[in-house]
C-alpha cells in the first residue's frame, strides 16, 4: 500500500515538471494545434484527486498524445539538449502509468472472465450440450445463487468482484458449513450443492485449462456420509382412510380425490406428478400413465379401475367448464389456473391427513413422497418381484430398491422370525405345564 502511494506520489510530482516542461515547448514553437493538448495535461497532473487509477489512465493518454502521436514523435527518446529529470521522470512516469494500466485490465479480465465462465455452463454447456432437464439447471443455478450470497455475506466479496481464484477448497468448505450451520440444509442438500459446484469445476477445467490445479484442489472436497434412516410409510388400512377422505359430491372434492388417488396408484415423485400433461394420461383400458422422471427418462405405469374411474370423472368435468382442449393442457390446476406446485400438493395432502389422522396419530408427517414409498411397500408385501418394484418406481439401480424397501421392510422380518421361532421358543402355555411335570 505505501510502495503505491509513493509511486502515486511520484506520478503527481514528476507529472507538474514534465507538464510544465512540455507546455513551455508547445508555447516556445508556436504550435497551436497542441495547446490544448498541454492544456489538458496540466490540468489532469495539477488534480489532486489520485484515488482512482483512471486519471492515471488518462495521464498516460495525454503523454501519448503530446509526445507520439503529434509532433514531437521525434523526440521519442527525448534529446539530450532538455533536462536530464525530465528524461528520468518521463521514462519512470510512462513506466509507471502503464504497469497500473495492465495490472488494472488484468483484474478486470479476471472478474470477467468468471462471469463468462458461470454464464456459458449455465446458459449454454448444461442445456445445449448435457441436455438437462429446466428442474436440473434450475438447482445448479440456485447452489450458485446461494455461493454469490454466501461470499457477499461472510466473505465481504460482492458478486461483480468475484474471482475464480476466490473458490479455493477453504473457501469452499465454508460455503458447505454456512449452509448447514445457517440455512439448516440437509447433508443430503449439502451433497447436492457441492455436486452443482464439482460439476462446474470440471467444466472449468476443459475450457480453461491453466486453472487444473486450482481445479483439483476444489475437487478434492469430499462428500459427506449420509446416515441411513428407516424410511417412512402409511399401513394399508392408514392409506384407506386417507384416500377416503375427500368428498367426491363437489368438484373440487373429485378433483382432490382423484390427486391423491393417482399421486399413490402411481408411485409418482412430487415434480413428475406436477409435471404431468392430459397427453400423459391414457384412460382406454388398459389405462396407463407416462412419466418423465430424472434425466428425463420415461416410464409407463398402470392405472388401477378405482382411480381410473375418479380420473374419468375428473376430466368429464374440467371439459364441461374449460374450453382449453390441448393435449399440453396441465392434468391437474390450482384455483388460479396454473400448474400445482410442491407447497401446493403438500397442502392438498396435509389436508386430507388432518382429517384422517388427527393432529398427533402419526409420529411423522405425510409428504407427497411418503405416499411413493407406502405403494413401493405395500407392492412389496404383496409379493412381487423387487425387479417389476424398481422399474415401478424408476429406480435407475437395483441396489436403490434393496436399500430403501426390502432392508426396511419389518413386517417381513417378523414373518420370517416368527417362523423361525414358534417351534423353539415355548409358549407360555407350555411353560405352564412344563411346570407341573416338574
Amino acid at each position: 500500500m505505501e510502495s503505491n502511494t509513493a509511486e502515486k506520489q511520484w506520478l503527481l510530482t514528476s507529472g507538474i515538471c514534465y507538464g510544465n516542461a512540455a507546455f513551455l515547448m508547445v508555447v516556445g514553437k508556436r504550435d497551436l494545434i497542441s495547446i490544448p493538448y498541454a492544456i489538458l495535461f496540466r490540468f489532469i497532473v495539477s488534480n489532486r484527486q489520485w484515488q482512482e487509477d483512471r486519471i492515471i489512465w488518462n495521464f498516460y493518454l495525454c503523454c501519448l498524445h503530446i509526445w507520439d502521436i503529434k509532433h514531437y514523435g521525434e523526440h521519442r527518446n527525448i534529446s539530450t539538449s532538455q533536462p536530464s529529470f525530465i528524461q528520468i521522470s518521463f521514462q519512470r512516469l510512462r513506466n509507471t502509468a502503464a504497469a497500473l494500466y495492465r495490472k488494472q485490465v488484468t483484474q478486470l479480465n479476471k472478474t470477467e472472465e468468471f462471469a463468462m465462465l458461470v454464464s456459458k455452463y449455465l446458459a449454454d454447456y448444461l442445456p445445449k450440450q448435457k441436455n438437462l432437464s429446466s428442474n436440473t439447471i434450475l438447482s445448479y443455478r440456485n447452489t450458485f445463487i446461494l455461493l454469490l450470497t454466501f461470499m457477499q455475506q461472510v466473505k465481504v466479496l460482492p458478486p461483480e468482484k468475484m474471482e475464480f481464484s476466490c473458490l479455493d477448497s477453504k473457501c469452499i468448505q465454508d460455503f458447505l458449513i454456512w449452509l448447514e450451520t445457517e440455512r439448516n440444509c440437509s447433508i443430503s442438500t449439502r451433497n447436492q450443492r457441492l455436486a452443482a459446484i464439482h460439476s462446474f469445476v470440471k467444466y472449468t477445467m476443459f475450457v480453461k485449462p491453466e486453472m487444473l490445479y486450482d481445479c483439483q484442489q476444489i475437487l478434492g472436497v469430499r462428500y459427506k456420509k449420509v446416515p441411513q434412516t428407516i424410511i417412512k410409510y402409511l399401513t394399508e388400512d392408514e392409506t384407506k382412510s386417507l384416500l377416503a377422505q375427500p368428498d367426491i359430491s363437489t368438484t373440487k372434492g373429485i378433483r382432490d380425490a382423484a390427486m391423491l388417488s393417482l399421486l399413490y396408484d402411481s408411485a409418482a415423485r412430487v415434480q413428475e406428478f406436477i409435471d404431468l400433461s392430459m397427453r400423459d394420461l391414457r384412460l382406454i383400458q388398459p389405462a396407463t400413465l407416462t412419466l418423465t422422471g430424472k434425466g428425463m427418462k420415461t416410464r409407463q405405469v398402470p392405472i388401477m379401475k378405482g382411480t381410473s374411474q375418479l380420473l374419468e370423472q375428473y376430466i368429464s368435468i374440467i371439459n364441461s367448464v374449460s374450453d382449453r382442449q390441448s393435449s399440453e393442457r396441465p392434468l391437474f390446476v390450482s384455483h388460479t389456473g396454473n400448474r400445482f406446485t410442491r407447497p401446493g400438493v403438500t397442502h392438498v395432502l396435509n389436508k386430507y391427513c388432518m382429517q384422517a389422522f388427527g393432529p398427533s396419530k402419526l409420529a411423522f408427517n405425510v409428504t407427497p413422497h411418503i405416499l411413493r414409498h407406502s405403494k413401493g411397500m405395500h407392492m412389496l408385501h404383496a409379493g412381487i418381484n423387487i425387479y417389476y418394484i424398481k422399474e415401478f418406481l424408476g429406480h435407475s439401480d437395483l441396489s436403490t430398491t434393496e436399500r430403501y424397501y426390502v432392508r426396511a421392510d419389518t413386517e417381513m422380518k417378523r414373518m420370517a422370525l416368527l417362523k423361525m421361532a414358534e417351534n423353539i421358543i415355548p409358549m407360555s402355555s407350555d411353560k405352564k405345564h412344563l411346570g407341573r411335570r416338574i
